[in-house]
C-alpha cells in the first residue's frame, strides 16, 4: 500500500497554525444552479428524499452571488464546479451556462468545470467533445454510487459492469479530461481493478469515498476499500461532502476520516471541497471549512498549502 504521508504529518517540526491564518483555499467541489435556466430534475422534484436526506431547503436558486457571500471570509481564491444534475437532457447546456458565468467576471468563478456525460450511452463521445469546446472544462463526473438499499442508491444500475461505460471511459484520456469518482466503499475493489488499466486518466474520489456507514465496522470497511484505490498514483481524494452521510458529524469522527485520507493518500493527493450548497443542510460554509482547517493544524505550512489549494490547482490545471 502507498504510505506517502510525509513523516507522520511532520509532527516533530511542524508549526501549528490557527484556522484564522486563512491560507488560500481552492474550493474543489461546489455547485451553482438556477431553476429557470436549465431543465433540472431533482431540484424541481420538491421534497423527494435523496440519499443525503430531505433536499427541500436547497431546492431553490443558488447563484454565483450567493456563493461569493458564503465564501467571503474563507480566502477562497479559485473554485471547481461539479455537475449538479445528471438528468439534464443535454448536459453540455450546464457547462455552457457555467462558462458564461465565468466569462462575465474578471475573476472567473468557477475556474474549472466538471461536467456530466452518460458514459453508458453510444453518444458519449460526442457529448465529451462538445463539453471540450468550453475553455474552463476539465473533467467529467458520472455518479456511480449504486447501493442494494434503494434509499441510498444514486443510480439504477452498476455502471462498472457495463462494457459500453468502460469503453467510453477510455475516451477521457485523449481529450485530456479527468474523472470525478463518486461511489460507495463496496464498489471500490472493482473500481480499483478497472482504474489500474487506465493510469492516463486522472481520478479524484468525491466526498472521501462516501463513508455512509459510521459504525466501527462500517468505517473499517471504508478504510480498507479506500486503501485499494489509494495504491493508484493517478487517484486523488476530496475532503468533502461529509455532511451528506453524517448530518450530525463531530470533530472526533471527522478526525478519523481526515486522518485516514492523509494516511492513505499523503498531503499531495488530498484536496478540500465545500460541497455547497448541499452541505449547507448540515452547517454553514464557515463551519465546514473551519472544521477542515482544524484537521490540518498539525501539518506543515507546505502540507496545508497542498491540501487547501495546490493539489486542486494541479489536478484541475487551474
Amino acid at each position: 500500500m502507498h504510505q506517502t504521508h510525509e513523516a507522520n504529518h511532520e509532527h516533530h517540526d511542524a508549526a501549528v497554525h490557527s484556522p484564522t491564518a486563512l491560507l488560500p483555499l481552492v474550493d474543489s467541489h461546489h455547485h451553482l444552479w438556477q431553476l429557470d435556466a436549465l431543465d433540472y430534475k431533482w431540484l424541481k422534484d420538491e421534497g423527494a428524499l435523496k440519499p443525503f436526506g430531505d433536499p427541500t431547503p436547497i431546492q431553490r436558486d443558488y447563484l454565483i452571488e450567493e456563493y461569493r457571500r458564503d465564501i467571503a471570509s474563507q480566502h477562497v481564491i479559485k473554485s471547481v464546479h461539479v455537475q449538479a444534475d445528471g438528468a439534464i437532457t443535454d448536459p453540455v447546456t450546464e457547462t455552457a451556462w457555467l462558462q458564461a458565468i465565468a466569462d462575465r467576471h474578471p475573476d472567473p468563478f468557477p475556474h474549472a468545470i466538471v461536467g456530466y456525460a452518460n458514459l453508458d450511452d453510444a453518444s458519449a463521445e460526442d457529448v465529451l467533445q462538445r463539453h471540450c469546446q468550453h475553455r474552463n472544462m476539465r473533467g467529467i463526473r458520472q455518479i456511480l454510487s449504486h447501493h442494494p438499499d434503494s434509499r441510498l442508491s444514486f443510480t439504477a444500475k452498476e455502471y462498472l459492469d457495463s462494457p459500453t461505460w468502460r469503453h467510453n471511459f477510455a475516451k477521457l484520456a485523449p481529450l485530456g479530461l479527468s474523472f470525478d469518482l463518486q461511489l460507495y466503499p463496496h464498489q471500490m475493489q472493482q473500481a480499483a481493478r478497472f482504474l489500474e488499466q487506465h493510469p492516463d486518466v486522472p481520478v479524484v474520489i468525491d466526498h472521501a469515498g462516501s463513508p455512509w456507514d459510521q459504525s466501527p465496522v462500517g468505517l473499517a470497511a471504508w478504510k480498507y476499500s479506500l486503501s485499494l484505490l489509494a495504491e493508484l498514483e493517478q487517484v486523488y481524494v476530496k475532503m468533502s461532502g461529509l455532511g451528506m452521510f453524517d448530518r450530525h458529524w463531530n470533530e472526533q469522527r471527522l478526525s478519523f476520516v481526515t486522518d485516514t485520507l492523509l494516511e492513505l493518500f499523503g498531503s499531495k493527493r488530498v484536496m478540500v471541497g465545500s460541497n455547497f450548497p448541499v452541505d449547507s443542510l448540515s452547517a454553514s460554509y464557515d463551519q465546514v471549512m473551519e472544521s477542515y482547517r482544524r484537521q490540518l493544524l498539525q501539518l506543515s505550512t507546505d502540507e496545508q498549502t497542498n491540501i487547501l489549494a495546490a493539489n486542486a490547482e494541479r489536478f484541475y490545471r487551474i
